[in-house]
């Protein structure tokens, strides 16, 4: 159906946020949206556990994606809210690869910012985590 699969897409977008006065652990859907809240500024995101091996981690083993949950470390909230600095694309060259399945960031938004910078573009049939090597069977 297809409000299964908005569903199944909208859960795999949700995150984890840790931080704050109280180090507090909120599930919220638009993590960008929810840090712009009074002392959330220096907030770690992190991807639930359970939610991991769905959207980060599609397409590796389970005992591998949970190492993966396992072993996560977090986004600093400044990462969405603080400036980055002058675009190296302008003055360095520029490579992108990206993962034609990958759920936590759309395809046609990666390609999108590729595409802005000057990226040369390699398409991988991957998920998010496409560098990771996968078993051949």
């Amino acid at each position: 159906m297809p409000g299964e699969a908005a569903e199944e897409r909208d859960q795999g977008r949700q995150h984890g946020v840790r931080g704050g006065t109280g180090q507090q652990r909120i599930q919220v859907s638009h993590a960008s949206s929810y840090l712009s809240r009074p002392g959330l500024s220096d907030a770690d995101l992190y991807i639930k556990l359970n939610l991991l091996p769905g959207c980060f981690a599609t397409g590796l083993p389970a005992s591998q994606a949970a190492v993966i949950a396992a072993t996560q470390r977090p986004l600093a909230a400044g990462a969405f809210t603080e400036p980055s600095g002058p675009a190296a694309c302008k003055t360095i060259p520029s490579w992108a690869v990206i993962g034609t399945g990958d759920r936590v960031n759309p395809p046609a938004e990666l390609t999108f910012m590729a595409q802005r910078a000057g990226a040369h573009i390699t398409e991988v049939k991957a998920g998010h985590l496409s560098l990771i090597p996968r078993r051949r069977s």
